[in-house]
């Protein structure tokens, strides 16, 4: 693992990411456009968090990990003065306790902050839809899910605009998948050769301790045809 380790340190430098190699360790300060204090030593930070808190952080990181102390020592001082507490304790947990080799430092910091059955806001817009406006738009979750949830509106204005607080699974990619269709023909049912259809995912907001998910759906529309056969 430890020559896992330096393969994926080696893709990353030459800016590719072999498989099972995580692309969350691209963290050289230079590389992203951050400037730090070099009389700080280790990039300690300010505010909630302790001075030398990166030193202790990453004095030790998981067993066979594909993150070194050294890598969590420079992605800690990227970003440690954005960190209140939680963020912080969550970074050293991963730290200490993943190797980081499949996930990424910023999914592991959310899994450990909001794990699975906790509440999210999940959010949905239209926009520019006034082709089809007076029609309604029915959405609902992806059939994955053994609670689902949805709803439906009328296009106005040319928007709509859901809002849910769910239990929801989520990533550093989003939350789960959104289906929808407009009901072109205002038959009640979704017909794929004449509705038209939408598969969207809610992105995450960047926040750690108050994620929301949230998209906006403008034309031009994917229309997948798939849509309908899962039409609750």
């Amino acid at each position: 693992m430890r020559l896992g380790a330096l393969v994926c340190f080696a893709s990353a430098a030459l800016g590719s990411v072999l498989p099972g190699c995580s692309a969350a360790h691209d963290v050289s300060p230079s590389d992203a456009g951050v400037t730090h204090d070099a009389g700080r030593g280790d990039g300690g930070p300010t505010g909630a968090l302790p001075e030398g808190f990166c030193a202790t952080a990453c004095v030790t990181t998981a067993e066979s990990s594909c993150f070194s102390p050294r890598m969590c020592a420079e992605y800690c001082g990227v970003h440690v003065d954005a960190w209140p507490s939680e963020v912080g304790a969550a970074f050293a947990r991963c730290a200490a306790e993943d190797p980081l080799c499949y996930q990424t430092v910023e999914g592991c910091i959310l899994a450990s902050l909001q794990p699975r059955g906790s509440i999210h806001s999940v959010r949905l817009q239209g926009s520019g839809l006034g082709e089809h406006e007076g029609r309604t738009v029915r959405v609902w979750h992806d059939p994955g899910r053994s609670m689902p949830f949805g709803g439906e509106a009328v296009i106005t204005g040319g928007a709509f605009s859901f809002e849910w607080e769910e239990p929801v699974d989520v990533s550093v990619d989003g939350a789960s998948l959104m289906l929808l269709y407009i009901d072109v023909d205002g038959d009640g049912a979704c017909t794929g050769s004449v509705d038209v259809t939408a598969a969207v995912r809610p992105a995450w907001n960047g926040d750690y301790l108050d994620p929301v998910f949230a998209t906006v759906l403008a034309p031009p529309l994917s229309d997948p045809d798939f849509v309908c056969d899962f039409a609750p």
